[in-house]
C-alpha cells in the first residue's frame, strides 16, 4: 500500500508541476495570440436572446446586448442572429453593400473575445469620417454632431418611374438636427399630394408580405430620421432590411436638404439635463378651438420621472366631434407654410420638433421657439405647462 501511495503522491506533483510549467509559459491559455479570450461554440450559442445577445462576425465574438434598444430595426430581425455566427447578415445588409462606417466602428465598441477554432479576417480599423463638433453642455439622448446652421431645409427628389418623389423637411436649431420629416408622395397635374407612402397603411401590409421580416414604411422611416438625427450626416446612416430604395433615397434627398446648412466656424449651442421628478403616466390636454376651429393637442407619456414620448398635433372636428383635418397630415398646408415664410420650418418638422426639445429638457421654460412657428408655439408651451403641472 505504501508503494502504491508513493506512486499516486508522485504522479500528482509531476502533474501539479506540469500545469504550474503550462502556465508560467502561457500565463492566459484562456486567450488567443493576439490576447484576446476565446470563446467556444457552445458558449457563444449560450447567449442566444435579447436578454444576453452574443454574434460572431468574422471570427470576433460581440456581446451586443446593451445596443439592441438603439437598433433602427425591429428587435425581433436582430435577435434571430443572436448566439449565431452572423456575418451574412453583417455583410448581406443594404444589398450587399454591408454597414457603414460609422457602424463598423461602433461594433469594435462591443468586442469580447474571438470564437474558438475560427479563422480571424485582419480588417481594417474603421472609424467614422471626421466631423467637426458642436462644444456644448450634455444633453440626453443628443450626442455631438456636426456644426450646422440653424434654419429649416427642404428637399425633394424628382419623380421616379412610378411617379413616386423623395421629399424631406429637417429642423436645425442650437447646432443640432432636432427634427426631421420624411415621405415619398405622388402629386396630380396640380402639385397636390395625392398619395403618402407614409399614410398607406395597405403599402405597409402588402411590403411586409413581400419581404420576410423586412420593416415597412411606417417604421423604417422614422428609423431613417432618427439616425439622421444622431449621426448628422446620411452617410452614416445604415439601411434597414427590406427598405434599400428607400435609403437610397432617403440619403440622397438628405444630401440634398443639407447641402447649404454645413458651417465652417465653431458654434456654442444650448443644452439642458432633462428634469425628471414628475409622476409617472399618460397625460393628455387640448386648447379651446381658435378662430378657425383649429384645436391644439398635447399627448405626454412619463416614466422613470422623465418625459419619454409626447405627440402634438392641431386638428378641427365636426359636430360630432371626429377629427376631420389634421395639420400633421396636411401637405398642402406645409407647402403654403414653407412658401410664405421663407427658410421658414412647417408643421411637419416643427411639431416633432417642440416634442423633442420637451423630451430633451422636462422643462417648458427651456422651450425655444421655431421661425415661423410662433402660434404653435404657444399653444405647445401651453399645453406642456398643463400637462406638467398636473404631473407634479
Amino acid at each position: 500500500m505504501n508503494k502504491i501511495a508513493y506512486t499516486l503522491f508522485i504522479a500528482f506533483v509531476a502533474t501539479v508541476a506540469t500545469l504550474l510549467l503550462v502556465n508560467t509559459l502561457n500565463p492566459d491559455a484562456g486567450a488567443s495570440a493576439s490576447g484576446q479570450r476565446v470563446i467556444s461554440a457552445s458558449e457563444l450559442a449560450q447567449n442566444d436572446s435579447a436578454e444576453s445577445c452574443w454574434k460572431e462576425i468574422n471570427g470576433r465574438v460581440y456581446d451586443i446586448t446593451a445596443y439592441i434598444p438603439n437598433h433602427p430595426t425591429p428587435e425581433r430581425v436582430i435577435v434571430a442572429w443572436c448566439g449565431k455566427e452572423s456575418t451574412e447578415a453583417w455583410d448581406a445588409i443594404g444589398g450587399g453593400r454591408g454597414h457603414s462606417a460609422g457602424a463598423a466602428a461602433m461594433l469594435a465598441n462591443y468586442q469580447i473575445g474571438v470564437l474558438e477554432g475560427a479563422e480571424i479576417i485582419d480588417e481594417p480599423v474603421v472609424t467614422a469620417p471626421a466631423r467637426q463638433q458642436v462644444s456644448r453642455p450634455a444633453v440626453a439622448g443628443a450626442p455631438d454632431q456636426a456644426l450646422l446652421q440653424d434654419g429649416s431645409y427642404y428637399a425633394e427628389l424628382a419623380p421616379d418611374g412610378r411617379g413616386w418623389i423623395a421629399m424631406i423637411e429637417i429642423t436645425v436649431h442650437n447646432g443640432r438636427i432636432q427634427a426631421v420629416h420624411y415621405d415619398e408622395v405622388q402629386r396630380n397635374e396640380e402639385g397636390a399630394v395625392t398619395n403618402s407612402k407614409l399614410r398607406d397603411y395597405g403599402y405597409a401590409a402588402r411590403w411586409r408580405n413581400a419581404v420576410p421580416n423586412g420593416v415597412s414604411q411606417l417604421s423604417s422611416y422614422p428609423a431613417y430620421a432618427r439616425q439622421l438625427m444622431i449621426q448628422s450626416h446620411p452617410d452614416q446612416l445604415d439601411v434597414i432590411s427590406g427598405a434599400t430604395s428607400s435609403y437610397n433615397s432617403f440619403t440622397e434627398v438628405a444630401a440634398l436638404a443639407l447641402a447649404d446648412a454645413w458651417l465652417d466656424t465653431p458654434l456654442q449651442a444650448v443644452g439642458f439635463d432633462a428634469r425628471s421628478d414628475y409622476r409617472d403616466g399618460s397625460y393628455y390636454a387640448e386648447s379651446a378651438p381658435d378662430g378657425r376651429g383649429w384645436i391644439a393637442l398635447l399627448e405626454v407619456t412619463i416614466l422613470d420621472g422623465r418625459v419619454i414620448a409626447a405627440h402634438y398635433d392641431e386638428v378641427q372636428r365636426n359636430e360630432e366631434g371626429a377629427v376631420t383635418n389634421s395639420k400633421l397630415r396636411d401637405y398642402g398646408y406645409a407647402a403654403r407654410w414653407r412658401n410664405a415664410m421663407p427658410n421658414g420650418v412647417s408643421q411637419l418638422s416643427s411639431f416633432p420638433g417642440y416634442v423633442q426639445q420637451l423630451i430633451a429638457t422636462g422643462d417648458t421654460e427651456a422651450l425655444d421657439a421655431f421661425s415661423g412657428a410662433t402660434s404653435s408655439y404657444n399653444n405647445f408651451r401651453a399645453l406642456a405647462e398643463q400637462i406638467l403641472e398636473e404631473a407634479q
